[in-house]
Protein backbone atom coordinates (compact mmCIF):
# COMPACT_ATOMS: atom_id res chain seq x y z
CA UNK A 1 0.00 0.00 0.00
CA UNK A 2 1.30 3.46 -0.93
CA UNK A 3 0.42 6.08 1.57
CA UNK A 4 0.43 9.01 -1.51
CA UNK A 5 -1.87 6.95 -3.59
CA UNK A 6 -4.56 6.32 -0.23
CA UNK A 7 -4.36 9.93 1.21
CA UNK A 8 -4.96 11.04 -2.36
CA UNK A 9 -7.66 8.74 -2.99
CA UNK A 10 -9.60 9.76 -0.22
CA UNK A 11 -8.77 13.22 -0.17
CA UNK A 12 -10.21 13.34 -4.04
CA UNK A 13 -12.99 10.90 -3.25
CA UNK A 14 -14.63 13.19 -0.24
CA UNK A 15 -14.16 16.19 -2.40
CA UNK A 16 -16.24 14.93 -5.57
CA UNK A 17 -18.85 13.81 -3.14
CA UNK A 18 -19.30 16.38 -1.13
CA UNK A 19 -21.38 19.06 -3.36
CA UNK A 20 -23.87 17.56 -6.20
CA UNK A 21 -25.75 19.66 -7.94
CA UNK A 22 -29.33 19.91 -7.76
CA UNK A 23 -30.66 16.97 -9.85
CA UNK A 24 -33.02 17.03 -13.20
CA UNK A 25 -36.63 14.95 -12.53
CA UNK A 26 -37.28 14.14 -16.33
CA UNK A 27 -40.22 12.02 -16.91
CA UNK A 28 -40.41 10.47 -19.99
CA UNK A 29 -43.92 8.43 -19.93
CA UNK A 30 -42.84 7.48 -16.52
CA UNK A 31 -45.18 7.64 -13.25
CA UNK A 32 -43.26 8.50 -9.60
CA UNK A 33 -44.49 9.11 -6.41
CA UNK A 34 -43.40 12.06 -4.81
CA UNK A 35 -44.22 14.17 -1.30
CA UNK A 36 -42.47 16.23 1.08
CA UNK A 37 -39.86 19.44 -0.75
CA UNK A 38 -37.98 18.53 -3.55
CA UNK A 39 -35.55 20.51 -5.12
CA UNK A 40 -34.61 20.27 -9.11
CA UNK A 41 -32.30 22.27 -11.36
CA UNK A 42 -35.50 21.05 -14.47
CA UNK A 43 -38.13 19.46 -14.34
CA UNK A 44 -39.75 17.79 -17.45
CA UNK A 45 -42.91 15.87 -17.82
CA UNK A 46 -43.56 14.19 -20.85
CA UNK A 47 -45.74 11.36 -22.86
CA UNK A 48 -48.33 10.68 -20.10
CA UNK A 49 -46.11 11.17 -17.30
CA UNK A 50 -47.39 11.37 -13.65
CA UNK A 51 -46.50 12.66 -10.27
CA UNK A 52 -48.61 11.06 -7.88
CA UNK A 53 -48.34 13.10 -4.43
CA UNK A 54 -47.98 10.31 -1.40
CA UNK A 55 -51.23 9.83 0.64
CA UNK A 56 -51.22 11.38 3.63
CA UNK A 57 -49.58 9.25 6.57
CA UNK A 58 -49.11 11.65 9.33
CA UNK A 59 -45.91 12.58 8.32
CA UNK A 60 -44.22 16.18 6.71
CA UNK A 61 -43.55 14.13 3.71
CA UNK A 62 -46.95 13.34 2.57
CA UNK A 63 -50.25 14.61 1.57
CA UNK A 64 -48.24 17.64 0.16
CA UNK A 65 -45.85 18.10 -2.79
CA UNK A 66 -43.69 21.15 -2.73
CA UNK A 67 -41.12 21.61 -5.98
CA UNK A 68 -38.56 24.36 -6.23
CA UNK A 69 -36.50 24.15 -9.14
CA UNK A 70 -34.98 26.44 -11.93
CA UNK A 71 -37.32 25.67 -14.70
CA UNK A 72 -40.77 23.16 -14.48
CA UNK A 73 -42.01 22.29 -17.56
CA UNK A 74 -45.67 19.60 -17.92
CA UNK A 75 -47.24 18.70 -21.31
CA UNK A 76 -50.07 18.03 -22.42
CA UNK A 77 -50.53 14.54 -21.70
CA UNK A 78 -48.61 14.68 -18.46
CA UNK A 79 -50.27 15.90 -14.70
CA UNK A 80 -49.07 15.72 -10.93
CA UNK A 81 -52.12 14.58 -9.12
CA UNK A 82 -52.82 14.48 -5.39
CA UNK A 83 -56.76 13.02 -5.94
CA UNK A 84 -57.08 12.20 -2.18
CA UNK A 85 -54.04 12.41 -0.54
CA UNK A 86 -55.07 14.75 1.67
CA UNK A 87 -56.40 14.27 5.11
CA UNK A 88 -57.65 10.73 4.98
CA UNK A 89 -61.30 9.27 6.46
CA UNK A 90 -61.68 6.97 8.87
CA UNK A 91 -63.62 4.25 8.88
CA UNK A 92 -66.68 4.63 11.14
CA UNK A 93 -65.33 7.89 12.46
CA UNK A 94 -65.97 11.54 11.77
CA UNK A 95 -63.47 12.91 9.09
CA UNK A 96 -59.76 14.80 10.02
CA UNK A 97 -58.29 17.93 8.90
CA UNK A 98 -59.20 21.62 9.99
CA UNK A 99 -62.51 21.10 8.05
CA UNK A 100 -63.35 17.39 8.75
CA UNK A 101 -66.99 16.78 8.29
CA UNK A 102 -69.02 15.22 11.07
CA UNK A 103 -72.06 13.02 11.99
CA UNK A 104 -70.32 9.45 12.60
CA UNK A 105 -70.06 11.06 16.34
CA UNK A 106 -74.46 11.34 16.39
CA UNK A 107 -76.38 8.49 17.67
CA UNK A 108 -77.50 6.32 14.37
CA UNK A 109 -78.77 6.94 11.87
CA UNK A 110 -77.22 9.87 10.50
CA UNK A 111 -75.65 10.59 7.69
CA UNK A 112 -72.41 11.85 7.40
CA UNK A 113 -70.88 15.56 6.60
CA UNK A 114 -68.63 16.89 3.90
CA UNK A 115 -65.52 18.67 4.79
CA UNK A 116 -65.20 21.99 4.12
CA UNK A 117 -62.07 24.16 2.54
CA UNK A 118 -62.32 26.24 -0.21
CA UNK A 119 -65.99 26.99 0.81
CA UNK A 120 -68.04 25.09 3.26
CA UNK A 121 -68.92 21.15 3.18
CA UNK A 122 -72.48 19.87 2.33
CA UNK A 123 -74.52 18.25 5.28
CA UNK A 124 -76.00 15.16 5.30
CA UNK A 125 -79.66 14.97 4.68
CA UNK A 126 -82.81 12.81 4.69
CA UNK A 127 -83.42 11.23 1.00
CA UNK A 128 -86.73 12.27 -0.58
CA UNK A 129 -87.55 15.35 1.60
CA UNK A 130 -83.63 16.59 1.18
CA UNK A 131 -84.45 18.23 4.57
CA UNK A 132 -81.31 18.37 6.95
CA UNK A 133 -81.72 16.43 9.95
CA UNK A 134 -81.58 18.57 13.54
CA UNK A 135 -77.84 19.13 14.90
CA UNK A 136 -76.44 17.93 11.45
CA UNK A 137 -72.74 19.53 10.89
CA UNK A 138 -70.85 19.90 8.00
CA UNK A 139 -67.09 21.07 7.80
CA UNK A 140 -66.00 24.89 7.38
CA UNK A 141 -63.76 26.77 5.13
CA UNK A 142 -59.83 27.64 6.35
CA UNK A 143 -56.86 29.20 5.22
CA UNK A 144 -55.24 32.63 4.82
CA UNK A 145 -55.21 34.20 1.47
CA UNK A 146 -52.16 33.04 0.36
CA UNK A 147 -51.82 29.83 2.44
CA UNK A 148 -52.38 26.51 0.62
CA UNK A 149 -52.89 23.28 2.86
CA UNK A 150 -54.18 19.94 2.13
CA UNK A 151 -58.24 19.11 1.71
CA UNK A 152 -59.72 17.54 4.88
CA UNK A 153 -61.71 14.32 5.30
CA UNK A 154 -65.90 13.56 5.38
CA UNK A 155 -67.55 11.97 7.93
CA UNK A 156 -68.87 8.31 8.14
CA UNK A 157 -72.01 7.94 8.92
CA UNK A 158 -73.22 6.98 12.47
CA UNK A 159 -74.40 3.71 10.81
CA UNK A 160 -75.65 2.27 7.72
CA UNK A 161 -78.92 0.97 6.41
CA UNK A 162 -77.97 -2.64 7.74
CA UNK A 163 -75.09 -1.51 10.47
CA UNK A 164 -72.66 -1.56 7.56
CA UNK A 165 -69.39 0.35 7.67
CA UNK A 166 -68.50 3.32 5.53
CA UNK A 167 -65.51 5.52 5.88
CA UNK A 168 -65.46 9.70 4.82
CA UNK A 169 -63.84 10.34 1.71
CA UNK A 170 -60.07 11.69 1.39
CA UNK A 171 -59.66 15.34 0.97
CA UNK A 172 -57.54 15.92 -1.92
CA UNK A 173 -53.30 16.92 -1.64
CA UNK A 174 -51.75 19.66 -2.16
CA UNK A 175 -49.38 20.82 -4.91
CA UNK A 176 -46.59 23.68 -4.41
CA UNK A 177 -44.77 24.62 -7.58
CA UNK A 178 -42.11 27.18 -7.25
CA UNK A 179 -39.73 28.19 -10.17
CA UNK A 180 -38.57 31.08 -12.61
CA UNK A 181 -40.18 30.06 -15.43
CA UNK A 182 -43.74 27.49 -15.14
CA UNK A 183 -44.93 26.04 -18.98
CA UNK A 184 -47.57 23.61 -17.94
CA UNK A 185 -50.11 22.79 -20.64
CA UNK A 186 -51.34 19.64 -18.95
CA UNK A 187 -53.22 19.30 -15.49
CA UNK A 188 -52.80 19.49 -12.12
CA UNK A 189 -55.17 18.01 -9.89
CA UNK A 190 -55.90 17.41 -6.22
CA UNK A 191 -59.36 16.75 -6.03
CA UNK A 192 -61.36 15.50 -3.20
CA UNK A 193 -62.78 11.53 -2.95
CA UNK A 194 -66.23 10.40 -2.81
CA UNK A 195 -67.93 9.04 0.48
CA UNK A 196 -67.12 5.36 0.44
CA UNK A 197 -69.25 2.76 -0.14
CA UNK A 198 -71.54 4.64 -2.29
CA UNK A 199 -74.52 3.26 -1.04
CA UNK A 200 -73.97 4.33 2.45
CA UNK A 201 -74.16 8.21 3.59
CA UNK A 202 -70.64 8.94 4.43
CA UNK A 203 -69.52 12.48 3.52
CA UNK A 204 -66.89 13.47 0.95
CA UNK A 205 -63.83 15.10 0.97
CA UNK A 206 -62.69 18.48 0.03
CA UNK A 207 -60.69 19.51 -2.68
CA UNK A 208 -57.20 20.18 -1.96
CA UNK A 209 -54.80 23.05 -3.09
CA UNK A 210 -52.74 24.01 -5.95
CA UNK A 211 -50.17 27.02 -5.25
CA UNK A 212 -48.32 28.38 -8.64
CA UNK A 213 -45.48 31.36 -7.59
CA UNK A 214 -43.44 31.47 -10.90
CA UNK A 215 -41.82 35.19 -12.81
CA UNK A 216 -42.28 33.57 -16.42
CA UNK A 217 -45.80 31.40 -15.98
CA UNK A 218 -47.07 30.22 -19.39
CA UNK A 219 -50.63 28.01 -20.21
CA UNK A 220 -52.32 26.96 -23.01
CA UNK A 221 -56.03 27.43 -23.13
CA UNK A 222 -57.37 24.05 -24.77
CA UNK A 223 -55.43 21.58 -22.46
CA UNK A 224 -54.03 23.57 -19.50
CA UNK A 225 -56.24 22.20 -16.26
CA UNK A 226 -56.40 22.74 -12.83
CA UNK A 227 -58.77 20.64 -10.77
CA UNK A 228 -59.40 20.63 -6.87
CA UNK A 229 -63.19 19.77 -6.69
CA UNK A 230 -65.04 18.66 -4.10
CA UNK A 231 -66.10 14.59 -4.02
CA UNK A 232 -69.71 13.43 -3.97
CA UNK A 233 -71.08 11.82 -0.65
CA UNK A 234 -72.33 8.17 -0.86
CA UNK A 235 -76.39 7.83 -0.72
CA UNK A 236 -78.10 5.33 1.12
CA UNK A 237 -81.52 4.08 1.37
CA UNK A 238 -82.77 6.42 3.90
CA UNK A 239 -79.80 9.66 3.80
CA UNK A 240 -77.58 11.13 1.52
CA UNK A 241 -73.83 12.06 2.74
CA UNK A 242 -72.93 15.62 2.48
CA UNK A 243 -70.31 16.86 -0.31
CA UNK A 244 -67.47 18.29 -0.09
CA UNK A 245 -66.17 21.82 -0.73
CA UNK A 246 -63.97 22.69 -3.51
CA UNK A 247 -60.29 23.52 -2.76
CA UNK A 248 -58.01 26.14 -3.53
CA UNK A 249 -55.70 27.68 -6.37
CA UNK A 250 -53.52 30.51 -5.41
CA UNK A 251 -51.74 31.86 -8.18
CA UNK A 252 -48.57 34.30 -7.30
CA UNK A 253 -47.17 35.43 -10.92
CA UNK A 254 -46.30 39.21 -12.22
CA UNK A 255 -48.94 38.89 -14.81
CA UNK A 256 -52.17 36.84 -15.96
CA UNK A 257 -51.05 34.16 -18.44
CA UNK A 258 -51.95 35.02 -21.64
CA UNK A 259 -54.07 32.24 -22.27
CA UNK A 260 -56.88 31.64 -20.37
CA UNK A 261 -57.30 28.26 -19.03
CA UNK A 262 -59.53 26.08 -17.21
CA UNK A 263 -59.54 26.21 -12.86
CA UNK A 264 -62.26 23.86 -11.58
CA UNK A 265 -63.02 24.42 -7.99
CA UNK A 266 -66.44 22.72 -8.04
CA UNK A 267 -67.81 21.71 -4.74
CA UNK A 268 -69.52 17.90 -5.13
CA UNK A 269 -72.88 17.82 -6.27
CA UNK A 270 -75.11 14.89 -5.59
CA UNK A 271 -78.80 14.76 -5.98
CA UNK A 272 -80.08 17.11 -3.15
CA UNK A 273 -78.90 20.72 -3.66
CA UNK A 274 -79.11 21.07 0.39
CA UNK A 275 -76.10 18.50 0.51
CA UNK A 276 -74.00 20.13 -2.15
CA UNK A 277 -70.50 21.32 -1.23
CA UNK A 278 -69.71 25.23 -1.71
CA UNK A 279 -67.15 25.86 -4.23
CA UNK A 280 -63.74 26.90 -3.83
CA UNK A 281 -61.82 30.14 -4.68
CA UNK A 282 -59.25 30.59 -7.44
CA UNK A 283 -57.02 33.26 -5.62
CA UNK A 284 -54.74 35.23 -8.42
CA UNK A 285 -52.37 37.08 -6.75
CA UNK A 286 -49.91 39.34 -8.04
CA UNK A 287 -45.85 39.69 -7.36
CA UNK A 288 -44.64 42.90 -6.26
CA UNK A 289 -41.55 41.74 -7.58
CA UNK A 290 -40.32 41.04 -11.00
CA UNK A 291 -38.16 38.71 -9.86
CA UNK A 292 -36.96 36.32 -6.72
CA UNK A 293 -34.20 34.48 -5.36
CA UNK A 294 -35.64 31.10 -4.90
CA UNK A 295 -32.33 29.57 -3.52
CA UNK A 296 -31.22 32.93 -1.45
CA UNK A 297 -27.96 32.65 -2.97
CA UNK A 298 -27.97 36.64 -3.69
CA UNK A 299 -28.83 36.19 -7.33
CA UNK A 300 -31.82 36.26 -9.20
CA UNK A 301 -32.93 33.48 -11.97
CA UNK A 302 -31.59 33.62 -15.23
CA UNK A 303 -35.43 32.54 -16.54
CA UNK A 304 -36.74 36.03 -15.02
CA UNK A 305 -37.80 38.88 -17.79
CA UNK A 306 -36.62 42.39 -16.71
CA UNK A 307 -34.82 42.50 -14.29
CA UNK A 308 -33.07 39.62 -16.16
CA UNK A 309 -30.59 37.63 -13.36
CA UNK A 310 -27.65 35.41 -13.94
CA UNK A 311 -28.40 32.54 -11.55
CA UNK A 312 -28.45 29.39 -14.04
CA UNK A 313 -29.98 27.01 -11.59
CA UNK A 314 -32.03 28.60 -8.71
CA UNK A 315 -33.13 26.02 -7.19
CA UNK A 316 -29.37 25.54 -5.77
CA UNK A 317 -27.40 27.77 -3.63
CA UNK A 318 -23.99 26.31 -4.45
CA UNK A 319 -24.90 27.41 -8.00
CA UNK A 320 -24.44 31.06 -9.32
CA UNK A 321 -21.95 33.14 -11.30
CA UNK A 322 -18.93 33.45 -8.80
CA UNK A 323 -19.06 29.85 -7.54
CA UNK A 324 -16.81 27.54 -7.26
CA UNK A 325 -16.56 25.47 -9.85
CA UNK A 326 -16.48 21.89 -8.28
CA UNK A 327 -16.23 18.28 -10.22
CA UNK A 328 -19.58 17.20 -10.43
CA UNK A 329 -20.33 17.78 -14.26
CA UNK A 330 -22.75 20.87 -13.55
CA UNK A 331 -21.99 24.37 -14.31
CA UNK A 332 -21.66 25.76 -10.91
CA UNK A 333 -20.39 29.33 -11.85
CA UNK A 334 -23.16 29.85 -14.76
CA UNK A 335 -20.42 30.20 -17.46
CA UNK A 336 -21.57 28.02 -19.50
CA UNK A 337 -18.90 25.48 -19.11
CA UNK A 338 -18.86 22.51 -17.16
CA UNK A 339 -16.18 21.29 -15.16
CA UNK A 340 -13.87 23.82 -16.16
CA UNK A 341 -11.18 24.97 -13.51
CA UNK A 342 -12.47 21.69 -11.25
CA UNK A 343 -8.93 19.78 -10.89
CA UNK A 344 -9.01 22.37 -7.79
CA UNK A 345 -11.72 20.59 -6.29
CA UNK A 346 -9.92 17.17 -6.32
CA UNK A 347 -7.32 17.94 -4.04
CA UNK A 348 -4.04 17.18 -6.80
CA UNK A 349 -5.78 15.37 -9.19
CA UNK A 350 -8.00 15.88 -12.05
CA UNK A 351 -11.70 16.38 -12.69
CA UNK A 352 -13.00 13.65 -15.40
CA UNK A 353 -16.16 13.37 -16.72
CA UNK A 354 -17.47 14.64 -13.04
CA UNK A 355 -15.31 12.49 -10.88
CA UNK A 356 -12.24 13.36 -9.69
CA UNK A 357 -8.77 10.69 -10.43
CA UNK A 358 -6.08 10.53 -7.93
CA UNK A 359 -2.61 11.30 -9.43
CA UNK A 360 -1.21 8.27 -10.49
CA UNK A 361 2.80 7.29 -8.22
CA UNK A 362 2.75 4.02 -10.85
CA UNK A 363 2.88 0.79 -10.44
CA UNK A 364 6.64 0.02 -9.47
CA UNK A 365 6.75 3.43 -6.85
CA UNK A 366 8.61 2.56 -3.92
CA UNK A 367 7.57 1.79 -0.45
CA UNK A 368 9.32 3.81 2.11
CA UNK A 369 11.65 2.04 4.19
CA UNK A 370 9.65 1.30 7.80
CA UNK A 371 7.00 0.28 5.60
CA UNK A 372 9.16 -1.85 3.68
CA UNK A 373 10.06 -4.08 6.49
CA UNK A 374 6.25 -4.61 7.67
CA UNK A 375 4.67 -4.65 3.93
CA UNK A 376 3.34 -8.69 3.93
CA UNK A 377 5.07 -11.37 1.68
CA UNK A 378 3.70 -11.72 -1.78
CA UNK A 379 0.79 -13.66 -2.55
CA UNK A 380 1.51 -17.53 -3.24
CA UNK A 381 1.22 -17.96 -7.22
CA UNK A 382 -2.36 -19.08 -7.83
CA UNK A 383 -2.54 -22.93 -7.63
CA UNK A 384 -3.21 -24.83 -11.29
CA UNK A 385 -6.47 -26.18 -11.79
CA UNK A 386 -6.85 -29.36 -13.00
CA UNK A 387 -8.48 -29.85 -16.63
CA UNK A 388 -12.46 -30.55 -16.33
CA UNK A 389 -13.73 -33.59 -18.80
CA UNK A 390 -13.34 -31.39 -21.81
CA UNK A 391 -9.77 -31.30 -21.48
CA UNK A 392 -10.38 -27.22 -20.51
CA UNK A 393 -9.19 -25.77 -16.82
CA UNK A 394 -12.23 -25.63 -14.08
CA UNK A 395 -13.67 -22.71 -14.48
CA UNK A 396 -12.50 -20.32 -11.45
CA UNK A 397 -14.77 -17.49 -10.40
CA UNK A 398 -14.44 -13.98 -10.71
CA UNK A 399 -13.21 -11.54 -8.47
CA UNK A 400 -15.97 -8.94 -7.82
CA UNK A 401 -15.26 -5.53 -9.67
CA UNK A 402 -16.87 -2.71 -8.18
CA UNK A 403 -14.01 -1.76 -5.59
CA UNK A 404 -11.70 1.06 -5.64
CA UNK A 405 -8.35 1.04 -7.52
CA UNK A 406 -5.64 2.26 -4.81
CA UNK A 407 -2.80 1.54 -7.02
CA UNK A 408 -2.45 4.13 -9.76
CA UNK A 409 -5.18 5.92 -9.60
CA UNK A 410 -8.86 6.04 -8.16
CA UNK A 411 -12.34 5.08 -8.93
CA UNK A 412 -15.79 5.03 -7.21
CA UNK A 413 -17.56 2.04 -6.51
CA UNK A 414 -20.80 1.36 -8.30
CA UNK A 415 -22.54 -0.59 -6.06
CA UNK A 416 -21.38 0.88 -2.55
CA UNK A 417 -21.95 3.93 -0.56
CA UNK A 418 -18.77 6.52 -1.27
CA UNK A 419 -18.77 7.51 2.63
CA UNK A 420 -18.32 4.22 3.43
CA UNK A 421 -15.53 3.26 1.46
CA UNK A 422 -13.43 6.67 2.51
CA UNK A 423 -13.86 4.98 6.16
CA UNK A 424 -11.99 2.69 5.25
CA UNK A 425 -9.27 4.18 2.97
CA UNK A 426 -8.65 6.35 6.51
CA UNK A 427 -8.91 3.00 8.67
CA UNK A 428 -6.19 1.95 6.43
CA UNK A 429 -4.10 4.75 6.70
CA UNK A 430 -3.96 4.95 10.36
CA UNK A 431 -3.18 1.53 10.68
CA UNK A 432 0.02 1.96 8.46
CA UNK A 433 1.12 4.81 10.26
CA UNK A 434 0.77 2.92 13.52
CA UNK A 435 2.98 0.43 11.95
CA UNK A 436 5.82 2.64 10.92
CA UNK A 437 6.21 4.01 14.56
Amino acid sequence: MRLVSVAACAAALASSTSALASPDLLLDGQEQTLGGTHRFRTVHLTNNARIKVAPHDGTDQTGVLQIIAHRILIDASSSIDATGAGHQGVTNGIGTGPGNGKGADKPPPFPGGGAGYGGKGGPGVVNGSCSVPDNSTRGGFYDAFDVISMGSSGSAASAGDAGAASRGGNGGGAIDLRAGKIEISGQLVANGNDGSPSDEAAGAGSGGGIRILAWVFTTYDTTTVFKVAGGIGGKSKDYEGGAGAGGRIFLFVPQAPAQVFTALVDGGKGTCATAWGADGVVQPGVSPLDCADLDSDGVFSNECVAPKGDDCDDSDPAVHPGAAELCNNADDDCDGLVDNGADADCGGGTCENGKCTAPDAGPDAELPDAAEEDAPEPADAPVEQDAGSDGAPDAVAAEPSNEFTLRGGCSQSRGSDAGAWISLIMIALATVQRRRR
